[in-house]
């Protein structure tokens, strides 16, 4: 089969896809109405929850992602003159840019929305001077249930679209020239011939296809949930984007961020793109600006005797194929030539040593490191390599090798050394430099430091976190912001690598105030744990009986489960070393005589873990060790104090005895 008639075959199928779906028509109907109903379903659901999503919302969002391109289908089929092009290539964005065309695909009725909903067609929101109303401002004015209904559509259409041109009409970008046919075999480490071959087989065996790569994609989808589950709580919606953003990039025509390595990649991204192509070249017709072509693109659009849209819209493609593919081959040498910022990373003990690790494991920039003893950065070194890993003399060397440094010290006497030492993070900090502190301080000292970077032009997160060693070694931290909300905004991506979650909660102190509330609780609990085994030993009862019925009732929460058979075992190895529980139970303390509000439970939880420090020198261990202070024959968390006013009361009475003898 020669070039040419492989593109016509690639193509001429078209009219007889769109005549086989008309044959089945009732199943595409069906199929549509699915897609209406789990649309409302969901528009439903985020009404009734004030916008929120949740677990059953991503499930819905999944289900309308591929449902609506079969309601697209149905109304393509009922409607066909009904659809119209509203922005064609080179509308929105300069022409050196990925993303300088697309498409838009809409019914008539709808020509009249704003110029702005435009930008949903591109992955970032740049906006041509021509657009007057953005789209956020289009959001603030509508009800809720029409912006959902309306983001859902244009999101499944965008994806589409601009796989169908990326991947569709990918033969034009290859029937320019032959020496560009070749630079795309080499590149992209596949022979035309075999792409040609799998667009063969499309057009002949489109809903066979269609159906296997459906299945075969949400297999692959279902796998990339499982690979990153520690994630999962992030939303559908955020892995179904990065899912076809990486496709996309697959095709090495995308984004250039990698090529595909292994022959079942390159099989799952072009099958993945074309069942794309084909769906979203049901839907479009074009019509575009006027625009010259060269001789070459003539040549290719004569190859294939199409309808006039026809030959508008492939005109389209080969365009934006043209740009995407010169605009990508320029990039490979300055992504290739020019390292990314490394990130900066102070503090590697207990917490510090597993987030660090999360953020090599990224594998895309390399971390510049300082800790008070220098045996753990060297170990770091020897495990990670010198690739990724840059040990430096003083924090102030970290500050100013880095943009961004993060910050995990483990008591305010630390932060307060390592701040304003000589050759301390104060000295590194210049206009531009920002630190994201991830320690658990007292709020007045979290704003000290704030104010101190701040002074010096530099820019302030703190991010305290919610978690142990474990979640830090697996990237399940949760991150309670607060501060400079462009920062938070910069450190998402690392962030995300090193927690399952992150908040902002507003100014410095408000994310310290969060972190000392839930350790408050966390360690409110584990001292009534502790009450619950030590009364359960001393009234003769079996304490692995007891965890076992709180393990099945509303008390099995996650800590009991984690930590319980370890108290009762004695196995207090430091995930949350005891003085630093302590500390925070002491900071919270003060917050709540701070702010006027009685803690109780909380005092109550801190005199015994202050009582196991003291007398079974436990402050080292886990926190959990506050349950060896708490067993029957252990002084109570009240002998002490009370001693110590009976030593008082004795020394007062011996005082006025003298005095009346002295008389």
């Amino acid at each position: 089969m020669n070039k040419a008639s492989s593109y016509s075959a690639s193509y001429g199928g078209l009219r007889q896809i769109e005549l086989r779906l008309k044959r089945n028509f009732t199943v595409v109907l069906i199929a549509a109405a699915l897609g209406v109903g789990f649309a409302i379903a969901e528009v439903y659901w985020l009404w009734a929850h004030g916008g929120e999503s949740d677990a059953t919302c991503d499930v819905l969002k999944l289900l309308v992602s591929f449902s609506t391109l079969w309601l697209l289908a149905f109304l393509l089929i009922y409607y066909r003159r009904k659809f119209v092009l509203l922005k064609a290539t080179n509308a929105l964005l300069p022409q050196d840019t990925l993303l300088s065309s697309g498409i838009f695909v809409s019914l008539s009725e709808w020509s009249m929305l704003p110029e702005a909903l435009l930008c949903l067609i591109h992955p970032v929101p740049f906006f041509n001077v021509e657009i007057t109303v953005s789209y956020y401002d289009l959001r603030r004015g509508s009800t809720l249930p029409t912006t959902l209904a309306t983001d859902e559509l244009l999101t499944v259409g965008m994806m589409f679209a601009r796989l169908a041109l990326i991947v569709h009409y990918m033969p034009y970008l290859a029937g320019l020239t032959a020496k560009s046919a070749r630079a795309y075999a080499n590149i992209n480490h596949m022979p035309l011939t075999t792409w040609l071959s799998i667009r063969v087989m499309y057009q002949r065996y489109p809903f066979r296809l269609l159906g296997g790569t459906t299945a075969l994609l949400l297999l692959c989808f279902g796998f990339t949930l499982q690979v990153a589950e520690r994630r999962v709580d992030k939303g559908l919606d955020h892995y179904l984007n990065d899912f076809w953003l990486a496709l996309v990039s697959m095709t090495g025509l995308g984004y250039g961020d990698f090529y595909p390595q292994t022959g079942l990649g390159r099989f799952v991204s072009t099958m993945a793109c074309g069942w794309g192509a084909l769906m979203a070249a049901l839907l479009v017709m074009t019509t575009i600006r006027e625009m010259e072509l060269s001789n070459a693109e003539i040549r290719v659009n004569n190859l294939i005797a199409v309808s006039e849209s026809n030959a508008r819209l492939k005109q389209c493609a080969a365009f934006y194929i043209q740009a995407a593919w010169a605009s990508y081959l320029e990039r490979l040498q300055p992504m290739s030539a020019v390292a990314p910022e490394p990130i900066g990373f102070i503090g590697l003990g207990i917490m510090g040593d597993g987030m660090a690790r999360q953020l090599i494991g990224t594998g895309k920039r390399k971390l510049v490191i300082w800790n008070r003893t220098p045996a753990k950065p060297e170990k770091l070194l020897m495990d990670a390599g010198a690739d990724h890993i840059t040990v430096a003399e003083t924090p102030a060397e970290v500050i100013a090798a880095c943009e961004i440094t993060y910050v995990m010290l483990s008591t305010p006497e630390a932060c307060k050394e390592v701040y304003e030492m000589e050759g301390g993070i104060l000295d590194g900090v210049v206009a531009g430099k920002c630190v994201v502190d991830c320690a658990t301080l007292a709020v007045e000292d979290m704003q000290r430091l704030s104010t101190q970077v701040i002074a010096k032009g530099g820019q302030f997160l703190e991010a305290p976190v919610s978690g142990s060693k474990g979640p830090a070694a697996q990237g399940q931290l949760i991150f309670l912001c607060g501060g400079d909300e462009a920062l938070y905004a910069k450190c998402a991506k690392e962030l995300d690598a090193m927690g399952k979650a992150k908040f902002f909660f507003g100014a410095v102190g408000a994310g310290t105030r969060m972190k000392l509330c839930v350790n408050m609780v966390m360690g409110s609990m584990m001292a009534a744990y502790g009450e619950g085994f030590s009364l359960a030993q001393a009234a003769g009862l079996d304490a692995s009986q007891l965890l076992q019925v709180l393990e099945l009732g509303v008390c099995g929460a996650p800590l009991l489960k984690l930590k319980g058979a370890k108290m009762l075992a004695g196995d207090h190895v430091p995930n949350f070393p005891l003085k630093h529980a302590q500390k925070d139970m002491r900071l919270a303390c003060a917050l709540g005589r701070q702010v006027g509000v009685r803690l109780p439970v909380a005092a109550t939880a801190d005199a015994a873990m202050r009582s196991a420090m003291r007398v079974g020198n436990l402050a080292d261990l886990d926190f959990s060790a506050t349950f060896e202070g708490q067993k029957k024959g252990s002084p109570s968390p009240y002998e002490v104090p009370v001693a110590a006013l009976v030593g008082l009361a004795a020394v007062a009475l011996m005082g006025v005895v003298v005095a009346i003898r002295g008389r």
